[in-house]
C-alpha cells in the first residue's frame, strides 16, 4: 500500500497530525488498546514525535523540527482490543526555509 502523504511541513513548526483508524474499528465493532507513531529508520532523525494520543479511534501525535528539503515517513501501528494489529504510514517533506 502506497503511503499517504501530509502537507508540507516547516522545521519551525510544532503542530499535530493524525492517522484515522475509526471507520476500521466500526466495522469490527473494536478499539485501539495501544498505540505507537514512529519515524522509519533511515532518515537523519532530526524530526521528532514529541507526543502521541488516542480517542475514538483517531490517533494524533505531536511533531517538531526536521531537516528541510528531508522526506520522511512516519509509521502508525494500533493494536485492538480484538486483538488485530493495523498500520497506517504517510510520507512528509519539510520545507526548505
Amino acid at each position: 500500500m502506497t503511503p499517504a502523504t501530509f502537507p508540507p511541513k516547516n522545521p519551525n513548526e510544532v503542530d499535530w497530525r493524525n492517522f484515522d483508524f475509526a471507520a476500521r474499528l466500526a466495522r469490527y465493532n473494536d478499539t485501539i488498546a495501544t498505540a505507537t507513531v514512529a519515524i522509519e529508520p533511515g532518515t537523519d532523525g532530526a524530526l521528532t514525535i514529541d507526543q502521541v494520543a488516542n480517542a475514538n479511534g483517531i490517533v494524533s501525535f505531536r511533531w517538531s523540527a526536521g531537516t528541510p528539503g528531508t522526506l520522511y515517513t512516519i509509521r502508525c501501528v494500533v493494536t485492538t482490543t480484538g486483538g488485530r494489529t493495523w498500520e497506517q504510514s504517510a510520507t512528509v517533506r519539510i520545507e526548505r526555509t
